[in-house]
């Protein structure tokens, strides 16, 4: 039994706001380490201004890598392979120059590849796990880029040429990491992504393989995958970088100023004001400390936003942009003096830099201090600090949810369900709605049942909590009696919902407990049809899971002889492959368990991991060609298996069987090819939730999360189960490939039988006669008739090309096909191509 007990920590956040911005002109503060690999790889940064590096972290250049003409002088060249790169020691524990357990972090970096040949070839690596590395991301073609920072991978969306060779470019890539809050990704100058999770690089043996007391510069210290190309002028921050100064680097490294730029930076006039910023200015501000224009020195205001150009400089504000974060304050008028530090609308104490400087999740410009709420764009709570009235619930929280910010409601009850604002604030539930999840069961009473009141369906039995009233007596559909902690109330191996969709009673042991058909949830024979029969079989099928045809369309169909039935799934390894949308049966994060079996038929491999079937990448699950090899491989939460170059060669233009199950209760993931088990792997720890909180749908033939990883070949008689099936469920399966097909040997299949059939003279066309005939058939199934003169031809002649199956049985009428014939036949089979 599955019981869900929602709690949330009560996190107080009075007085609890962000360090000030740094200023763009001191880009060098909190710098930890410098290398710009113009004849070394010596670290530079120890005694520039503002460093905050505690040594000098020299590295030290490994096997053949050289140093050629690069963007700034020369740059470290890196010709790819083992051994082949630059390591600098990381010798103590905790926070320092390289380890960044629990601290922020900034890496900016200049690269530019000569050839992409491995997948998630690295830049710089200090590991795998929850640790920090760049790389190209997995083998994506075209060319993605990667970075993480103590959280899942954050890939680019914009790709960077056609593998291998890339496009040949210069990239500028940062990757910044707030401890505890998010990691950001910028290419070019421009924020990619942001992570879902936090940021927090966590080192540790265990996590990062081993070899975390090593930052590599082209490699990965774990996993080898070096570098080929040029890596040039590589900077470490203890700070996350702000958008601006990433902008800035990025700017002057296409004006051809490497970081050097801004560490010592020159100022020709001597206003104060380095080069490099005075470009903003306009041409010849460099040279004119204000005495020509005024607008160019220290006092100038170009914009009239109140601050001058030495304030700008320093606040890191853009000098001719009035508004720098577009909060729609001036500039001059956000002083940026800290917590509770408004003064007046001219004198807000907010940071130039930030809608929201104290992070409650109003902008600053809605935030007025007035004491008097009147609207969401006039709050009259205090921009500098989270919680105005210190009720302990956030002045954006209490906002969007119908509460003062400027009155301690923490425990008034406005919706009258007995929980209190702040009890609701800590569910993360509505405190103006009895019922937030709209489960027909109220929140209180969630918080008593122990279901989730943010889930309208705590148990994924596809019914809603407030239905299912746990008393052991179906009274209907909204009074299901069924436990709403439990998917499987009365234990007979089917889900509550697909009782109750089948007709039976979920509070009665009326289901398969063993036997092969239990919880089987989808099944597609491929007879001319992407239809889900599995419901239509003894199991545990909710819905119809039926596919269709996605991508290009000529790159997909169905080959005449399947290796059951009249056909099978046939793709050519182009863009094209079947989609089945995301449902209760395919994601099986309830039990955290799946079994896929599919028979397969490889024509060709033209691309890096060819996918039979697959519900995504990382925590969820995929059946794939392995990379650049002639074997299978499964990920079912807990890695690939088997590993590289095992398991037996598929690549002969020959069928197949493919089984693959992730089994929590045994804690084992297993791989089986034509009956015989070729790998085990470590417990699955399948999740829905992962590649970044999005549920892709399921593909037949490519993988939703990776382009151009579409199947060549045939795909037959594919099921998925909802449990870890046996070895022996594994070889009853395999055995019965001979002719035997899953739907057959559950006693659902076989080819069709008819029941009767009658003659009827004087009608249809000519008054020729026609015939009605009766066979057994599936719901929705397509079938065609067929005629012969004796048992001996084979019946040569199609009668009725297409008829569309009813459940369980058909009847069709046709007319007369030969009025000449004294004695006609007839077979019913599944419709041909």
């Amino acid at each position: 039994m599955k019981i869900f007990q929602h709690t949330r920590k009560l996190i107080i956040l009075t007085g609890v706001l962000a360090s000030p911005g740094l200023s763009q002109g001191a880009i060098g503060e909190g710098l930890l380490n410098y290398w710009n690999l113009n004849a070394n790889a010596n670290d530079s940064a120890t005694g520039l201004p503002g460093a905050t590096g505690t040594t000098t972290d020299n590295g030290t250049v490994n096997g053949t890598v050289t140093f050629a003409t690069g963007l700034f002088g020369n740059a470290a060249s890196f010709p790819g392979g083992a051994g082949n790169n630059i390591t600098i020691p990381d010798p103590t524990a905790g926070t320092d120059d390289i380890d960044r357990t629990g601290a922020d972090i900034s890496i900016s970096i200049w690269f530019k590849a000569a050839n992409w040949s491995t997948g998630w070839q690295a830049i710089l690596s200090h590991g795998e796990g929850q640790d920090y590395r760049i790389a190209r991301s997995g083998t994506s073609n075209p060319a993605k880029f990667a970075a993480v920072v103590g959280t899942t991978d954050m890939q680019t969306t914009t790709t960077y040429g056609a593998t291998p060779a890339g496009d040949g470019l210069w990239h500028h890539l940062v990757v910044t990491g707030i401890n505890g809050g998010i990691g950001s990704l910028y290419v070019n100058g421009v924020l990619e992504t942001t992570s879902t999770g936090l940021a927090d690089p966590t080192v540790s043996i265990a996590a990062s393989g081993g070899n975390n007391n090593v930052l590599c510069i082209g490699c990965n210290p774990d996993t080898g995958r070096e570098f080929n190309g040029l890596i040039d002028d590589v900077a470490m921050w203890d700070r996350a970088l702000s958008s601006a100064e990433v902008t800035e680097i990025y700017n002057a490294g296409l004006a051809g100023d490497d970081l050097s730029t801004f560490l010592n930076p020159d100022d020709d006039d001597g206003d104060g004001l380095p080069n490099f910023w005075e470009l903003q200015l306009g041409a010849g501000a460099k040279d004119d400390n204000g005495d020509t224009n005024p607008n160019f020195g220290p006092a100038g205001d170009p914009d009239n936003d109140g601050s001058n150009n030495l304030a700008e400089y320093e606040n890191g504000t853009d000098p001719i942009d009035d508004d720098s974060d577009d909060d729609t304050l001036l500039d001059g008028v956000e002083t940026n003096n800290g917590p509770n530090s408004w003064v007046s609308a001219s004198d807000t104490g907010t940071d130039p830099l930030r809608k929201d400087t104290d992070g409650d999740g109003l902008d600053d410009n809605h935030e007025d201090k007035g004491g008097i709420y009147e609207s969401p764009t006039k709050t009259g709570s205090n921009p500098t600090v989270a919680d105005t009235d210190l009720d302990t619930m956030p002045d954006g929280y209490e906002v969007n949810n119908g509460l003062d910010p400027n009155v301690d409601d923490s425990g008034l009850d406005p919706d009258d369900d007995t929980l209190t604002n702040l009890t609701e604030f800590g569910l993360g539930t509505n405190p103006q709605d009895d019922d937030t999840d709209d489960d027909f069961s109220r929140d209180d009473a969630e918080v008593t049942l122990l279901t989730n009141p943010l889930d309208p369906d705590s148990d994924n039995d596809t019914l809603l909590d407030g239905y299912e009233t746990n008393t052991g007596n179906n009274v209907g559909p909204t009074n299901t009696g069924t436990d709403p902690n439990d998917p499987d109330s009365d234990d007979d191996g089917t889900h509550d919902g697909a009782e109750l969709a089948a007709g039976r009673d979920p509070n009665v042991a009326d289901g398969l407990t063993s036997g092969f058909g239990q919880r089987l949830v989808a099944y597609w024979n491929f007879d001319n049809n992407l239809d889900d029969i599995a419901h239509t079989l003894p199991g545990e099928s909710i819905v119809a899971d039926n596919g269709v045809f996605s991508g290009t369309l000529t790159d997909v169909g169905y080959a005449e002889a399947g290796l059951f039935g009249s056909s099978a799934l046939s793709l050519n390894g182009g863009a094209g492959w079947v989609t089945v949308p995301a449902s209760i049966d395919t994601l099986r994060e309830a039990e955290n368990a799946v079994t896929v079996s599919a028979w397969i038929k490889i024509a060709a491999y033209n691309a890096n991991w060819q996918s039979v079937v697959a519900h995504g990448e990382g925590a969820q699950w995929r059946m794939a060609r392995r990379n650049n090899e002639d074997t299978i491989a499964w990920a079912g939460g807990a890695g690939d298996i088997p590993g590289a170059n095992l398991g037996p060669v598929i690549a002969n233009d020959t069928w197949h069987h493919v089984v693959a199950t992730s089994d929590p209760v045994n804690l084992w993931t297993k791989l089986y090819v034509d009956g015989v088990e070729i790998a085990t792997g470590g417990a699955p720890n399948i999740s829905d939730t992962a590649n970044g909180g999005l549920i892709p749908d399921l593909f037949i033939g490519a993988n939703p999360n990776a382009t151009n990883r579409e199947w060549n070949g045939q795909i037959d008689d594919l099921a998925i189960w909802g449990r870890g099936l046996s070895a022996e469920e594994v070889a009853l399966i395999y055995n019965g490939g001979a002719g035997e097909s899953i739907e057959n040997l559950l006693g659902g299949g076989g080819p069709p039988v008819i029941s009767d059939i009658t003659f009827t003279p004087g009608v249809g066309i000519g008054g020729n006669g026609q015939f009605t005939m009766t066979f057994s058939s599936r719901l929705n199934a397509g079938y065609s008739i067929w005629g012969s003169y004796n048992l001996d031809d084979d019946f040569p002649f199609e009668v009725i090309d297409s008829v569309i199956g009813e459940d369980g049985a058909t009847t069709v009428t046709f007319d007369n096909p030969d009025i000449g014939a004294t004695t006609l036949f007839f077979r019913v089979e599944p419709a041909r191509e």
